[in-house]
C-alpha cells in the first residue's frame, strides 16, 4: 500500500483533556473540510464522554478506512483510569504515553502516512515517569534521531517558524545558547523547507535573543557572541540567512513577504503551539500538539537523519550480524553520570542484535526506568538480571539503586558491560555464561528479585525453572520479565479461555500473575514481529499436601495434547483417570476447562 493511501493516527493525548473533544469535531467535519481518513489511539471512554457520535473500534490501521464515514475509527489502548474532564490523573498520563508510543511505532513500521498528536498534560506526564521535556523529544528518541538532527516547526499557510529551544523556563535560555545548537537548527529548517515543502531556495530570518536584538551589545551580547558567528558559519554552508532581527519587528506581513521561513528563539510561550506535521513519503516522525491552539496535521515539522556511527546490520562474516571491525578503544567512565548514551555505546562496539541468541535491544531510558519500576523499590536490593545485551536495563536497575548479578553468553557485550560495571562502583557484578547452566540462586542470593528482558528463546524455559523448585517460598522474592505478549497472556489466562494452559497452571498455583506493562515492539531494535509484555510474578502461599513435581507432570500430560478429552490425554499417566473419577471432574472434559484448584486437587490425589 502507497503511503498517501494510508490513514493518519492521532493519539488522543490527555483523556482528561481537549484532545477527544477535538478530534470528534474533526471527524463531524471530515467531509467540509475533505479531510484524510484518520483514526484515534486511546481509551474510547475519553471520547464517549464528550461526544456521543459512532465509534468504531479497529484492530489495525488498515480497518480505519472502511468504516472512517460510518464512524470514527479507535485503537483502543485501556486503563485510563477515572475519566474527568479537565482533572488529570496518573492512569491518564500513562495511556497518553501508550497511545503516542503505539502512534510513533505505526509510522516507523509505515502502516500510517503521518501521526497527530493530542495535548498532554505535563505535570501529569511527568509525575507518571515521563523523562522528555515533551512529545517532539520522545518521538525523536524513539525513532533514533540524534537531538541535533530534530527541530519542531510551526507552520501556517504564510509563516514558518523553528524554535531553537523548546520547552525551557524562560531564565534558563541564555545559558543553552550556543552557536552550534543556532546552525545546527537552521540546518535543519533549511532542509526541512526544500524537502517538505517544496522551497528550492529557502530564505531564513533569525531572531535576535534580547530587546532590539541586543542594541549593538548594550542589551545583552547574545547577538554578537552567539547569533552572528552562527549567522556566518551557515552563509559559507550556502543558506540564504539574514539577522539577527528585532523579535518585535520581523513578523509584520511586509516583513514576512520577504522571506519564506523563519528561524526563531524561544520566548515567553513559544511552546504553547506545538503542532502536527504529515510526514512525507520518506519517513519523517510527526507528531502534534503538546497544546491545544491548532490541531491541523500541517502545522509541525520534525527532521530525522540517521544518527552519526549509528549501527547497521552487516551478516557478513559472523554468525551474529557483527561488522568485522577492529576493537574499539575502551571507554573509562567514573560514574554513572559519565556514561554515553546507549546508541553510542552500541554503535562504538559495532554490536546488532543476534537472532541466534533471540536478541531485541530496548534502547529508550524512560521505558527501561518503568520496567525497572515493576518490581517495586530496589534501593539497596539485590537483583538478578538474564541477558543484559549492551546495559539498556542493567542502567536502569541501577539508577534504581539495586546491586545487580548480569548473565551475559553474548562476548561481544562483555566490553560494554564492563564499562557500565567500572562506573556502577561495585554494584554490578558480570558472569559470562548461558543462563541455563548458572546456579541463579548461588549467585544471586536468597531474596533476590529477578528482572530481565529475557533472550525469546530461553525465557519460557527460564521461567517454568523459576516456578517449579520443591521448596517454597523459593530463593527469588519476585519475577519481573518481559515476554512475547503471547507468551504473557498464557501465563495470566484464566481457564475456559484460549490462552490458558501449562504456563497458566504453574504460574498461577502458588503464586500471583499480572501483566504489569505491554511494550510495543516498535521500542526494540531491531523491533521484533510481535508485540511484547513484562510479567510481575510474587510468591504465594502453597498448598499443603501437593507435590510441585507431580503437578508438573500432570499439566505437561493434559496440555501436551491440547485438543484431546483428559480420558485421553492422562491415560498414560498412572492414577490420574481414578483421581478424577474421586474428585468427580469428568474426564471428557478438555484441560483448559479445568481451574487451577481443579488441577491441584488432582494432583494432590496423586500425591
Amino acid at each position: 500500500m502507497s503511503t498517501a493511501l494510508q490513514p493518519i493516527a492521532v493519539s488522543i493525548g490527555d483523556p482528561a483533556g481537549i484532545g477527544p473533544e477535538v478530534l470528534a469535531k474533526a471527524w463531524q467535519q471530515r467531509r467540509e473540510q475533505r479531510l484524510s481518513p484518520f483514526f484515534a489511539i486511546g481509551d474510547r471512554r475519553s471520547i464517549a464522554a464528550v461526544w456521543d457520535g459512532p465509534l468504531r473500534k479497529i484492530g489495525a490501521p488498515d480497518e480505519a478506512r472502511a468504516c472512517f464515514d460510518e464512524a470514527l475509527p479507535i485503537m483502543e489502548v485501556e486503563d485510563a483510569g477515572e475519566i474527568a474532564p479537565g482533572a488529570p490523573n496518573m492512569p491518564g498520563a500513562r495511556c497518553a504515553i501508550a497511545s503516542l508510543e503505539i502512534a510513533v511505532g505505526l509510522a516507523r513500521e509505515n502502516a500510517v502516512s503521518a501521526i497527530v498528536t493530542g495535548p498532554v498534560a505535563k505535570a501529569a506526564l511527568y509525575a507518571a515517569g515521563f523523562t522528555h521535556s515533551g512529545q517532539t523529544e520522545f518521538v525523536a528518541e524513539r525513532c533514533g534521531v540524534a537531538p541535533g538532527n530534530v527541530a519542531m516547526m510551526l507552520a501556517g499557510p504564510t509563516l514558518r517558524t523553528v524554535c531553537i529551544t523548546t520547552h525551557v523556563p524562560l531564565a534558563e535560555v541564555s545559558a543553552l545558547l550556543s552557536v552550534e545548537l543556532v546552525v545546527a537548527r537552521a540546518r535543519v529548517a533549511a532542509k526541512g523547507l526544500q524537502r517538505d515543502f517544496g522551497i528550492e531556495m529557502p530564505r531564513l530570518a533569525l531572531a535576535g535573543f534580547n530587546p532590539h536584538a541586543g542594541e549593538g551589545g548594550a542589551l545583552g551580547r547574545e547577538e554578537i557572541d552567539i547569533l552572528l558567528p552562527a549567522l556566518e558559519q551557515l552563509r559559507e554552508d550556502g543558506i540564504d540567512i539574514v539577522g539577527p532581527l528585532a523579535a518585535d519587528t520581523m513578523f509584520h506581513p511586509r516583513a514576512r513577504a520577504l522571506r519564506r521561513g523563519a528561524v526563531h528563539l524561544s520566548r515567553p510561550g513559544a511552546d504553547s503551539a506545538q503542532d502536527a506535521a504529515l510526514r512525507r513519503g520518506r519517513q519523517h516522525d510527526a507528531g502534534a500538539p503538546d497544546h491545544p491552539r491548532r490541531a491541523r496535521s500541517r502545522y509541525r515539522l520534525r527532521d530525522r537523519r540517521r544518527e552519526p556511527g549509528r549501527a547497521r546490520r552487516d551478516d557478513r562474516g559472523d554468525p551474529h550480524g557483527r561488522r568485522v571491525r577492529r576493537a574499539p578503544r575502551a571507554l573509562r567512565v567514573t560514574s554513572m553520570a559519565d556514561l554515553p548514551p546507549l546508541r553510542e555505546v552500541i554503535a562504538r562496539h559495532g554490536l546488532a542484535a543476534s537472532k541466534a541468541l533471540g536478541q531485541n535491544f530496548l534502547l529508550d531510558p524512560q521505558l527501561l526506568d518503568r520496567i525497572a519500576r515493576v518490581a517495586g523499590d530496589l534501593q539497596g536490593q539485590r537483583v538478578y538480571e538474564v541477558g543484559p545485551g549492551p546495559g539498556g536495563l542493567t542502567r536502569a536497575l541501577l539508577r534504581a539503586g539495586a546491586d545487580v548479578v548480569a548473565v551475559e553468553r553474548d562476548r561481544r557485550c562483555l566490553p560494554a558491560l564492563a564499562e557500565l560495571a567500572e562506573a556502577a562502583d561495585g554494584r554490578l557484578r558480570v558472569i559470562e555464561g548461558d543462563a541455563m547452566a548458572v546456579d541463579a540462586a548461588a549467585e544471586a542470593g536468597r531474596g533476590a528479585h529477578i528482572v530481565a528482558n529475557l533472550p525469546y528463546n530461553v525465557g519460557t524455559a527460564l521461567l517454568v525453572r523459576w516456578l517449579e523448585p520443591e521448596a517454597w517460598p523459593p530463593w527469588w522474592s519476585s519475577l519481573s520479565l518481559m515476554f512475547q505478549k503471547e507468551v504473557a497472556e498464557r501465563i495470566v489466562a484464566r481457564p475456559g479461555s484460549d490462552h490458558f494452559g501449562r504456563l497458566s497452571v504453574l504460574a498461577q498455583w502458588r503464586s500471583r500473575a499480572t501483566i504489569a506493562l505491554n511494550v510495543h515492539r516498535s521500542a526494540f531494535v531491531p523491533p521484533p514481529k510481535v508485540m511484547s509484555a513484562v510479567v510481575h510474578i510474587v510468591p504465594g502461599a502453597m498448598p499443603a499436601g501437593v507435590d510441585p513435581a507431580t503437578l508438573s507432570a500432570l499439566t505437561a500430560a493434559a496440555f501436551g495434547q491440547r485438543r484431546k478429552m483428559l480420558r485421553q490425554s492422562l491415560k498414560a499417566m498412572p492414577g490420574a483417570l481414578d483421581a478424577l473419577a474421586t474428585l468427580r471432574i469428568a474426564s471428557d472434559r478438555r484441560p483448559e476447562t479445568l481451574s487451577v484448584d481443579e488441577f491441584v486437587a488432582v494432583a494432590k490425589t496423586l500425591s
